[in-house]
């Protein structure tokens, strides 16, 4: 932040919609949720090139936020009314 360079940028995977909120869980996997698709991305920064996309139960979810209690990555669902965790 003091510099404000960026020191590396990751491509979404083709396809992706909407990336919307990013969290950090314990073990520094990054979390994106995808409000269009329904699904959260998991990069984990020492695979980098292994993006894996999870596909959330519902359909119309439109997940926004992506929060981590150190154990489990929680979403919540805009259009859907529901919430959930991702362990």
């Amino acid at each position: 932040p003091q510099t404000q360079r960026v020191l590396r940028s990751y491509a979404l995977p083709p396809g992706s919609g909407e990336a919307h909120s990013i969290a950090i869980d314990a073990t520094g996997v990054v979390w994106i949720s995808e409000m269009r698709n329904d699904t959260l991305l998991r990069l984990d920064p020492a695979a980098p090139d292994a993006m894996q996309t999870i596909r959330l139960p519902f359909a119309n979810t439109g997940v926004r936020p992506v929060i981590s209690d150190g154990s489990r990555i929680w979403y919540g669902g805009t259009r859907s009314g529901r919430f959930g965790f991702v362990q």
